[in-house]
């Protein structure tokens, strides 16, 4: 008799705590939407990455990395950029020096990258890097400068536009949009521009081009490179509180 007593008493007080619990965030009267924002942007930041490989020439005469270097930044220099943009890509450039007292015989590689801010200079600089025999050119990225600017802006603007669908799909029932009572990000997403072109880049050792597509509305004319906007997107998904 005694062990049922306490049975009851544990089961009321069990019930008694249920009772006083807060009401669950999907107990309340609420409306989920999904909102997204995006946007294009012309990017202002580009950088190539430059590879370049000793080589034996027509005369049998090996070309060496510091000779292929000091012509790569007469280029960079010339075209009018900064020779501070010029930089080492890969870790491996860093050994060279060992490596060439090691191994006298072999042809070493080495790949730089450059920064480019001016995008009227691709042309010029595409030009007098073709002269020289690099195993490749390559847009590796593209970006901008205000870019995480950018990408705040759309997450407002999903925000907002989350918002205003609720209050329109409420408006016709007489209801009003409360407090936001969860927000979950469902996308963010970054799409890179790309470098194209309509002209072909050649050297005796590699040949690099695109082939034309249209930009900014119109066509990339003849000898032009144009380059394919970065695309920003965002979508949130946020639910509100309903309101009478």
């Amino acid at each position: 008799m005694k062990s049922i007593i306490l049975f009851f008493i544990g089961t009321m007080a069990h019930a008694s705590l249920l009772a006083q619990a807060p009401v669950g965030l999907n107990d309340l009267r609420h409306i989920e939407v999904n909102g997204s924002a995006e946007m294009e942007i012309i990017p202002n930041e580009f950088y190539l990455e430059i590879s370049a490989k000793e080589y034996m020439d027509d005369n049998k005469k090996k070309i060496t990395l510091e000779e292929l270097e000091r012509k790569i930044k007469e280029v960079v220099v010339n075209t009018g950029i900064p020779i501070e943009s010029l930089a080492i890509s890969d870790i491996e450039s860093a050994f060279i020096k060992y490596r060439r007292k090691k191994e006298k015989d072999l042809f070493l590689s080495k790949t730089y990258v450059l920064k480019v801010l001016d995008p009227f200079k691709f042309e010029p600089l595409l030009n007098n890097l073709s002269v020289i025999q690099l195993e490749d050119i390559e847009l590796s990225k593209t970006s901008h400068t205000e870019l995480e600017k950018y990408r705040l802006q759309i997450k407002v603007a999903s925000v907002e536009a989350a918002r205003k669908k609720a209050e329109s799909m409420l408006a016709p029932l007489g209801a009003k949009v409360g407090k936001v009572i969860y927000l979950h990000e469902i996308a963010d997403d970054f799409i890179p521009a790309a470098l194209y072109s309509n002209k072909s880049y050649k050297s005796s050792k590699s040949e690099y081009s695109n082939s034309m597509v249209s930009f900014e509305g119109g066509s990339v004319g003849k000898g032009e490179i144009g380059f394919q906007k970065i695309k920003l997107r965002y979508e949130v998904n946020i639910r509100f509180e309903i309101e009478q």
